[in-house]
């Protein structure tokens, strides 16, 4: 299960460095910094996830994240050294594995339970950072610790800063995607009704794999 700490105000300043730090920005986005007394968050997410399954069972989740044209701009900037406004392959390289090495100390704000039991998240794998539509898209995989049957092992994936400086929030429309011969299956997603955020003023998003085996 995941343990939250109780220090809100040293987990806000712990997540900002955590982002700031892999694109070396700190002092451009210092004045942002959040007090204790703010509710909102400073940075934000759209994401999705892709459930990849091999002869029915899950095998890894491909996810996806869309950063704000704020960060993205700053992002940018910080790591375009051909100044030419934009991301090539080497440029994004370079954030992507800055992202992967800095993002591992917050667990990668990625919480994963098979049935009850937290799943470590040890590396990713199959990193790419790019822009797309003028955003910058952030993809990693984190590969299950064994095929996992969805029928016997309940599957549930959530997007949390626990400071909630950051903001991950899954599509709405399609939070869950398949790939690689599913069996029938859906998303179900609600708010976490064992978990809050943030002084207990927000929960976060859960997302369950449902799948029809029968």
């Amino acid at each position: 299960m995941t343990r939250i700490l109780p220090d809100g105000q040293a987990n806000m300043m712990r997540s900002a460095r955590v982002f700031l730090s892999f694109c070396a920005i700190f002092f451009a986005l210092l004045v942002y910094l959040p007090s204790r007394s703010e509710a909102h968050p400073h940075i934000w997410i759209d994401a999705f996830v892709e459930v990849v399954f091999d002869r029915g069972q899950v095998t890894a989740l491909r996810i996806n994240w869309t950063f704000d044209p704020f960060f993205t701009a700053v992002a940018v900037a910080d790591f375009d050294t051909d100044s030419n406004a934009t991301l090539d392959k080497a440029e994004a390289a370079k954030l992507a594995a800055n992202s992967a090495k800095n993002l591992k100390e917050s667990g990668f704000f990625t919480h994963i339970w098979l049935d009850s039991d937290r799943l470590d998240i040890a590396a990713l794998q199959h990193i790419d950072m790019r822009m797309e539509e003028g955003r910058l898209n952030f993809v990693f995989t984190v590969a299950m610790p064994r095929p996992i049957d969805p029928a016997k092992t309940a599957l549930s994936i959530s997007f949390y800063d626990p400071s909630y400086y950051i903001e991950i929030n899954p599509d709405p429309l399609d939070p869950l995607r398949f790939a690689g011969g599913a069996a029938p299956c859906f998303a179900y997603v609600q708010p976490d009704p064992q978990r809050t955020i943030y002084f207990g003023l927000v929960r976060p998003t859960l997302m369950q794999l449902m799948c029809n085996t029968s």
